[in-house]
């Protein structure tokens, strides 16, 4: 699994904290087909928009974001808006959702983030596509490793802010449990997600989608 950029463009397409949004470069056509040659998953998370529905409409197989969320709950530059979302699922992708404090933060509040905030991103993709066909989870957590981003020596340029926010009300620590969530900062945690999905009402198929049947087929169909 590839993310074709991080955040910056790059020679292959922009990404999703540039200035720019002009999508996949010529290059960056040959990238996707060549992905589909050799079975290579595309993961659009941290790339820009138009970028992402390009690779989409581009590519073969289908496609993941592999740690966003929907923008629609919670206004971040890291998060993807429903047109992503639908064309995502439309061609069979996933969508991983992810339990990281800044991603789930929503406007107006000061304190970490509980779980049933990021259920509500579940829900609202579950709603927008269906189904929870189209679901995964993408923790993006370390079991304390994750390490600090290196800065350019030539000078930072002002990216949009994706975590300042989080960092200013809650902590700046990223190998700290406060980053993701009250009830879901860590592995063994996932069993709080089953039992609140499954008072949520989704069915135990539903939740063996969402944990990772979905991820498999996925797999399944891209994978050589």
């Amino acid at each position: 699994m590839m993310l074709p950029t991080y955040n910056r463009t790059n020679g292959i397409c922009d990404g999703c904290l540039d200035r720019t949004d002009s999508g996949l470069t010529r290059f960056g056509e040959l990238v996707v087909d060549e992905c589909n040659r050799v079975g290579l998953l595309l993961d659009c998370t941290h790339i820009g928009r138009r970028a992402s529905l390009e690779i989409i409409a581009r590519s073969a197989a289908p496609v993941v974001f592999s740690h966003s969320n929907a923008r629609a709950l919670v206004e971040n530059p890291r998060n993807i808006d429903d047109e992503q979302i639908r064309a995502c699922a439309a061609r069979g992708g996933v969508i991983g959702l992810a339990p990281w404090g800044p991603l789930v933060l929503k406007a107006g509040k000061t304190v970490q983030p509980p779980l049933d905030d990021f259920i509500d991103h579940i829900d609202y993709v579950a709603q927008l596509t269906g189904s929870a066909d189209h679901i995964g989870i993408g923790t993006d957590m370390s079991l304390g490793t994750y390490p600090d981003h290196e800065h350019d020596p030539w000078g930072e340029p002002a990216w949009p802010a994706v975590a300042d926010t989080y960092g200013q009300l809650i902590t700046t620590d990223v190998r700290s449990p406060l980053r993701a969530l009250d009830g879901f900062s860590n592995y063994t945690h996932v069993t709080n997600l089953i039992d609140r999905l499954g008072a949520r009402g989704y069915s135990d198929t539903d939740i063996g989608k969402i944990l990772g049947e979905n991820y498999l087929r996925v797999f399944a169909q891209v994978w050589k």
